[in-house]
């Protein structure tokens, strides 16, 4: 739990513009930070996430797909792995947090304004963010954890943004201390693989997940 902890706060610093690094913080993120997660599939991605210290769940939905719930503390976001070429071999992965409170358009608007690692949005009714990985080629361990966990920081960067915090969850912010990916030519077809909208059974499943949060 100290090494999540340490991820963390440095990944608090990273999503509010600090140039700081897990690696520079205090050591590597996770054991192997440069061996290769080869695959974004939820069996693959779920051993490296419980070793630093996430709780994780894997719920099968109305429609055979699976997402992975992944708690740490009060945060929970969820996981879907996509542009599989099959059941063993993904190169995608989408990343879901559910959101709750009210809003209003405009502060999604702003909020994206200045939101670099995550996007707000509201998909049929459901307060989010949500980020996608790529990973044709597969991603370093390190740099899969260091992603995973700016993302569940911002969870804390909207509530401090939108205002709602004090009545929608139950708080404890992350410490900030004060303290490129290279990308690669994609051919059309591998791009198309990493585009589409939102599953409705992904939908129903974060829409039930949020009223079940609203309901605390």
């Amino acid at each position: 739990m100290r090494l999540i902890k340490t991820v963390m706060a440095a990944a608090a610093a990273i999503s509010i513009g600090f140039a700081a690094t897990a690696s520079a913080q205090s050591g590597a993120p996770v054991s192997n930070p440069t061996g290769l997660v080869p695959t974004l599939t939820l069996e693959t991605v779920q051993p490296v996430l419980n070793e630093v210290g996430f709780s994780t769940n894997i719920a099968t939905l109305s429609n055979g797909g699976r997402l992975m719930e992944v708690r740490y503390g009060n945060r929970l976001i969820l996981l879907e792995s996509q542009a599989c070429a099959s059941s063993s071999s993904c190169a995608g992965l989408a990343m879901y947090a559910i959101l709750t409170g009210s809003t209003s358009l405009s502060q999604v608007n702003a909020f994206n304004q200045v939101s670099k690692p995550a996007r707000a949005t509201i998909s049929d009714g459901v307060l989010m963010l949500d980020r996608y990985l790529i990973g044709d080629y597969g991603v370093t361990r390190g740099s899969f954890i260091v992603d995973i966990a700016v993302f569940v920081s911002m969870i804390d960067q909207w509530y401090a943004f939108s205002g709602s915090m004090a009545t929608s969850v139950d708080y404890e912010p992350l410490i900030a201390d004060d303290t490129a990916k290279i990308a690669n030519e994609m051919s059309p077809a591998q791009a198309e693989t990493h585009q589409g909208e939102i599953d409705p059974a992904v939908l129903d499943y974060l829409r039930q997940r949020a009223a079940e949060m609203d309901a605390r």
